[in-house]
This record gives C-alpha cells, structure tokens and sequence, in this order.
C-alpha cells in the first residue's frame, strides 16, 4: 500500500499580549530564580512608556544583567508583536555568548554569523517566520547586501562600542600596508595640501611610534581635486581590498559629503556621522533598542547611530552607586619613567599568569607587543582572530596575555579567567577623525565623553559580579592626566570615582617597582588586606556624585543639528545644510571647552 505524504494543517495563532516581565515569569528558567529590581524596573519603564518609541536606549552596568533584558524585550517582541527581531552584538564570540545565554533561559533563537551563504537555511527560515530571534553581529546589518535586511525590531547589544562597526560601512579605508602603492599616489596627490613635516615623514616611511600622525585635506582642497581622487579610485578599484571597496560604493555618489583624512598608514573618506537612515535593513526597522553600560552625557550615541533623537530608560534610582566588584586601579606613571611602567606591567603580567591588554590603536599595541615578547618570550599572546568564536584560547592557557585594540567592551572574563587589566595607551581615538579632532583641533570635550564611556567599560572587563575583583593598571602618561583632572573625574560613576581618587593618592607612595607587585599580588592572594582595601574604597564612595559639565550639555543640545547636517549634505542641500552648521554654533556658544568643537563647525 502505497504511503501517503504527510501534512500539516496550520493552526489560527492566537497572540495573547504580556509584558516582558510576564514572559519571564512564564519561562521559569532554572538559573534564574527572579529578575533583579533594576531588571524589572527597566522592563516596566520600556513597556508602559516605550514599546511604540521608534528608538530607544537602555543603561544598566556591567553585570546587572543587560543580556537577559534585551532577550526578554526582543522575545516580547517576536512573540507579541508577531515581529522579526535581529539581536546585534560587535564579535562573534559575543553573538555566541548570547545564543548560549538564550538556550540557557529558554528564549528561541537561532546563530546567523559568518558569511550569509553558508546560514542554515532552517535557522534562516526560523528567523523569517518569526518562530526565533536571529543572534548575529554588526556586520551581519551594516554591508552592502545584506541577508538579514527585513528586521522589525533591532537589539543593538554594547552599542557604545558600535562606532566603527557601524560607520565602518561608510569609511573607505585605504591602508599602506595592504595597498602601499594607491595609498602613495593619494598622498601625492594632495601633496601641495598638507604639511611638508607629515608629507616627508609618509614618504621616507618614518614610523614615529610617540609622534602619530592624524591630520586632513583642507576641504576646499579636497572639492578641488575631488574629480581627479575619484577618477583614480575608480581606475584602480579592482586592485584594492574588499574592506575598501564595499564602503566605497556607498559613498562614491556622496563624495561632497565627506572628507579625506590621512596618517602614516591609512586613509579614510568618511562623512561626518554615518548616515544610517540611508540603509534600509537599519532604516525601516519599526524599533531600534540601544543597549550599553553608560549611554553618555554628550549626544555620542546619536553620533555614533546617526539618529537625531533618541529616548533614554536611565540606571534605575538607587542603582546609580552600584559598582559590579572592586577594582584596584594603579598608575605606575605617577611615580615611574615611561620604559620602568613598562617594566612594571611586564612584571605584573607575569606574576598573575593571565592578563587582558586594551589598546586604543594598532601602533599602540603593535609596540607593547613587541617589547612583551623580549622581555616574556615564553608567554602566548592571544589577539582578536584567536577569541573569535569563544575566550578558550585564552582562559584554558595557565599563562597568557590576551592583546585586543579598540575592544573597551564586550569581553567578559569573570573571576579567576583573568585577574589583571591592563589599559595601555590613552583611548581617545578609535579612528582617524577622532584622532583629527583630539590631537590637531583638540576639540577635546567632544571626545572625553567618548573617552569616559570607554574607560568605564574597559573596567567592566574582569569585575563581572558583585564579588568579583581584578588588578587594573592605567599606564600612560595621558591617562594620568585625564583621570587627575577634577572635571573628567566627576563625569564618572561614583564607584569608579572612589577607586580612581584612591588608586591616584596610593599610586604616588611606592618606592620600587616590587613594592607595587607585591601590592597587586596581596590584593588577589591576602583576604585582610582586601577587605580593608574594599573598605576603604567604600567609605569615600558617598562622598561622589556624577556631575555633567555645562559644556557636555551643549553638546547634548547640538547633536541633533549636526545629525540633520549629515543628511542634507548627503542629500546635497546645502542651503539646509548651512542652516545647520549656524544652529549647531548657535547652540555651543560660549566657553573656553567648546573652542576647538566650534573650530571643526566654522
């Protein structure tokens, strides 16, 4: 008898509506006994005033349990809403994270990383049919061709570290070491435009690691020659790499929209934000959910996503002092030359067995490396493309240091993975066009919002509990600097305020170099000398507030003219676009900190 083909017979899907708090109580995840009060104080906050905001961003510190917010507001979404929800995060090892984290409480999610043909077509066509949440990173979004172009609701995870993953896809990037003979001919090309000082140095190779270059083509200059550069390009398109040639087919048509900035090693064509209302898989998402562990004080999300406004669910009140762990942060800059904190770090390193590096640049760490490796031959360095997927290259060695650059966040090392952070090198700039207005406009207040943000999630990296604790070493003498001055110190979190007052005031005591690896030592090894540590740091915790400058609020004010100017000088309006620029003044007028900003707008 011949069998027949079996079917199924589609059910009428009765959504019945409940807030995300309800879907976790419906969940009963094992792991997970009850949200914690600032979790559900979130969740209320989105659901009763946000749920129909077009973009919304949530703050909550590292450690409180961000994760299973975004999942719980993305499975709302999926289930209630009957939506397609993109969960975004910067790594595939976070995006992994995530699906793990996702299977442990139950919420229905399929892993869409790498490249786009090689996606399950099952877990695809879960994502399609609404049946999970698709789990991917940035890249996934912001390319030229998108797969995943159809989201209704969009989860941005760590979104303060985004920045480059986003604009990255409007950023032609022309490195010298990929592309040393295009990158040459451009120089040249705008050789009578720049300083004969950087213009010698490019071209006789002098590779200064304390001097960085980080400069522009006067834009005049660049309109000028702007139909010469972009014959040029487009005659030797083929020759150059993919991570160049994709940007450069989203701005080509848009050239007058951006400008040209250039260093010893690369060249970037960017506009001035990227124009993400442009890209339809990000455009016409209904909901965009920003997530982060400190949303800023200075319009710097707005900057980073392109959007002009966007509504912010703040910490919680009564959460605005808590701190995940301790931290005891040393300057060795404080009291040491330059080469003996080195040699200070070298040595903690090595005492401590396993370490994470944060460096802000590739010339950054390409040094630290290099001189690590003299002095510790017998350590494995771990970098980025060895973390990819997950940290077991790093956390199953019994001695390693793992060097990542530009990576403040999105790596989670917790308890006895990793018991020393160290931030090498100043994090102010991530790109050229911060370099360009930190170093040679030093329209620093733009950026020591972005600074901040930074450092405050670089020391999120090895405290990921309550009862977490790490050795933090901040060695370089321009993070001294920052963290010495009072302004940028009441821009942080009291928590963080306390241990920087102490570690500053302590930093300065030691007489050799042993005193301070003892110390460090001690922190991790000798329960009294902890606590009375913890204690301390405790005690002059209450006597900080977060304080926002005067000037940081004119940003804040400002933000969404400089965003509108982005749009119509892509659109070529120029007359709006002036209109902008006059309001974007008008707005920041007045105070010393505001000079270099407003040099960048005159």
């Amino acid at each position: 008898m011949e069998k027949k083909p079996r079917f199924i017979v589609p059910k009428p899907k009765n959504y019945t509506e409940k807030d995300p708090e309800s879907i976790f109580r419906e969940l009963q995840i094992p792991s997970v006994k009850g949200l914690w009060s600032q979790q559900a104080d979130i969740l209320r906050d989105y659901y009763n005033k946000y749920k129909e905001s077009g973009n919304v961003a949530i703050e909550l510190p590292t450690g409180t349990g961000k994760t299973l917010v975004g999942l719980l507001i993305a499975e709302y979404r999926r289930r209630c809403k009957k939506e397609r929800v993109i969960y975004l995060c910067p790594t595939r090892q976070l995006a992994y994270q995530v699906f793990e984290k996702s299977q442990e409480y139950g919420i229905k999610a399929s892993i869409l990383v790498g490249a786009q043909a090689n996606y399950s077509e099952k877990d695809y066509g879960d994502y399609l049919t609404g049946s999970t949440i698709a789990i991917t990173t940035y890249s996934a979004i912001f390319n030229t061709n998108p797969k995943l172009n159809d989201a209704n609701t969009i989860i941005f995870d760590d979104a303060h570290s985004a920045e480059n993953y986003i604009s990255s896809l409007w950023t032609f990037s022309l490195t010298r070491k990929e592309n040393s003979e295009i990158f040459r001919s451009i120089i040249e090309l705008f050789k009578e435009d720049i300083s004969d000082y950087n213009y010698s140095r490019i071209i006789r190779e002098d590779y200064e690691y304390n001097k960085p270059i980080y400069d522009l083509v006067p834009y005049p200059k660049y309109l000028e020659k702007l139909p010469e550069l972009n014959q040029y390009i487009d005659q030797n398109i083929d020759t150059i790499s993919n991570s160049a040639k994709y940007p450069w087919s989203m701005i080509r048509n848009n050239l007058e929209a951006c400008q040209l900035f250039f260093s010893w090693g690369e060249i970037n064509i960017r506009p001035l934000s990227p124009p993400t209302l442009t890209h339809s898989p990000f455009a016409n998402a209904k909901q965009r959910v920003f997530m982060s562990a400190t949303l800023g004080e200075g319009g710097e999300l707005e900057r980073i996503t392109g959007i002009k406004k966007i509504n912010k669910i703040p910490i919680p009140k009564g959460w605005d002092k808590y701190s995940n762990g301790r931290r005891l942060i040393l300057f060795p800059n404080r009291k040491f030359n330059r080469s003996e904190s080195l040699e200070l770090t070298f040595n903690a390193i090595n005492k401590h067995g396993r370490a994470l590096v944060l460096c802000p640049d590739n010339r950054t760490s390409s040094f630290f490396k290099k001189e690590f490796a003299k002095v510790h031959p017998q350590i494995p360095i771990v970098e980025a493309a060895d973390i990819e997927e997950n940290l077991s290259s790093f956390t199953n060695k019994e001695r390693a240091v793992l060097i990542l650059t530009s990576r403040y966040d999105g790596i989670d090392l917790s308890e006895d993975s990793c018991r020393l952070l160290v931030l090498y090198g100043m994090p102010e700039a991530t790109n050229l066009q911060e370099g360009f207005l930190w170093n040679r406009l030093n329209a620093n207040i733009l950026l020591k919002e972005l600074v901040k943000t930074r450092i405050t999630q670089a020391l999120g990296r090895c405290t990921r509990s309550s009862d977490d604790f790490a050795n933090v070493l901040m060695v370089d003498p321009s993070l001294l600097k920052f963290c010495t001055n009072n302004d940028n110190l009441k821009g942080f979190h009291p928590e963080i305020q306390a241990e920087i007052d102490f570690g500053l005031q302590n930093s300065e005591n030691f007489e050799s170099i042993e005193e301070v690896t003892s110390l460090m030592n001690d922190f991790i090894d000798d329960k009294k000398l902890f606590s009375e540590i913890n204690s301390a740091i405790t005690s002059i915790r209450e006597d900080y507030e977060k304080q926002t400058q005067k000037s940081t609020s004119a940003l804040t004010n400002s933000v969404k003219y400089e965003i509108e100017y982005v749009y119509g000088m892509w659109k070529n309006d120029l007359e709006w676009s002036l209109e902008k620029v006059k309001s974007v003044l008008d707005t920041a007028s007045g105070g010393k900190e505001l000079d270099g900003y407003r040099a960048w707008w005159y």
